[in-house]
């Protein structure tokens, strides 16, 4: 599932990540068994390392240049920064507002590569959207 979480700064260290994926992610889908990451700083960290160790899970770090483990989170990171470009551009000060429902839409398309959406990976059904009104 993707989960788009606004910051207020580009900035963020291993610490600020982990508790935005503590109040972000963790809070509605339990810990998970490993994380897939690339080599960032914020990942590789003593502190990350640490905290891995502590909520057991294993921290799976993946090989630079190697587009079978980044492949597909970095097609994702650019269709999201392509839609929030949109959304910025159309809305300018009001772009953040659109977030949720960029979240849900994303998270509701069927996938090329699994034939159902993410959400329905993860629950079991497809959401009820407005298409299902026509």
């Amino acid at each position: 599932m993707t989960h788009l979480i606004p910051c207020t700064t580009f900035e963020i260290d291993a610490k600020e990540t982990a508790q935005l994926l503590f109040q972000q992610v963790f809070r509605y889908h339990g810990l998970p068994i490993s994380i897939v990451s690339d080599r960032d700083p914020r990942f590789t960290s003593d502190m990350w390392e640490s905290l891995m160790k502590i909520i057991n899970t294993r921290l799976k770090l993946s090989t630079p240049a190697h587009p079978q483990t980044d492949g597909q989170t970095e097609r994702m990171n650019r269709t999201v920064r392509s839609i929030i470009t949109k959304y910025h551009e159309e809305y300018k000060e009001e772009w953040d507002k659109w977030i949720p429902a960029v979240e849900f839409a994303i998270n509701s398309a069927k996938q090329s590569s699994t034939g159902k959406s993410p959400f329905e990976i993860n629950y079991g059904f497809q959401p009820f959207t407005p298409t299902n009104l026509a």
